[in-house]
């Protein structure tokens, strides 16, 4: 993914929101998400270059997701392993999110450079291979795009303005509000470049780049996404994918029915 954002115990009814965007080369090919995996546990998204994903939860109430960290092609050349297998690994173990952060940190260098979230419900955890740092997120709400945890990048700081209105905001009927949120991640905006970051692309990438929504030709937003866990534990996952120019593709709305709950 390029873009998401947690919200931990912030809404009445949902002590669980994600919702983010994931930005990839139109080209490059994925299956829609899915029920996949050894044991048919895992739902999500399918890299079907690399075999990961970037997002997915299972039945048992893990969650994982990934963003890159952009950076110049110079500090990435002796990487040797996808980033997407860092969520599957996650989700297709048993092992704790606190010692899964401490695994992931001794194999820094296999992984260009990646942030990280993970865990069960909503006890998530926090790893980035360029930030050197893991940890417990407290209860909040967290932006990650493709630097480290809550950097203040223009599109970041929108989508945390947009859904913190948007959660305050929780009378009206719950559908409509997702809807509100797909519209959020929806904002193709670009920002000026006098407030853009310098991440060592050239400046025609960063004004491309600074929107949260992203339409081109060959590269852009493929795919928004929103996860719902209510105070039952049970999981809402929404998604909308789209083609070139944001053209709008398929639409899913699932809810995953636990099975063997790990809390």
């Amino acid at each position: 993914m390029c873009l998401l954002l947690l919200a931990i115990n912030q809404h009445p009814d949902y002590p669980l929101i994600f919702c983010g965007n994931r930005d990839e080369f139109y080209d490059r090919p994925a299956a829609d998400a899915h029920y996949w995996g050894e044991d048919g546990q895992l739902f999500g998204g399918r890299d079907l270059e690399k075999g990961g994903t970037w997002l997915g939860l299972t039945r048992s109430g893990r969650f994982a997701a990934v963003t890159n960290v952009r950076e110049a092609a110079a500090g990435t050349a002796s990487a040797t392993e996808s980033r997407g297998k860092i969520v599957t690994g996650f989700l297709c173990s048993t092992v704790s999110g606190a010692d899964y952060s401490r695994q992931l940190l001794k194999k820094n260098a296999l992984y260009q450079g990646y942030n990280a979230v993970f865990g069960v419900e909503n006890e998530l955890y926090y790893a980035s291979n360029r930030a050197n740092e893991s940890g417990k997120l407290p209860d909040g709400i967290h932006v990650l795009s493709n630097a480290s945890l809550n950097t203040p990048w223009p599109k970041t700081e929108q989508l945390k303005t947009s859904i913190t209105a948007l959660l305050k905001d929780n009378r009206q009927p719950v559908d409509r509000w997702l809807e509100a949120i797909f519209d959020s991640l929806r904002d193709d905006r670009p920002y000026p470049d006098e407030i853009l970051p310098e991440t060592g692309v050239d400046l025609e990438w960063e004004r491309r780049l600074s929107p949260i929504f992203i339409k081109g030709e060959k590269y852009g937003t493929r795919a928004s996404t929103i996860v719902l866990m209510n105070r039952s534990r049970k999981f809402r996952f929404l998604e909308q994918t789209y083609g070139p120019f944001g053209q709008k593709k398929t639409r899913t709305d699932k809810q995953i029915f636990r099975r063997n709950p790990e809390r």
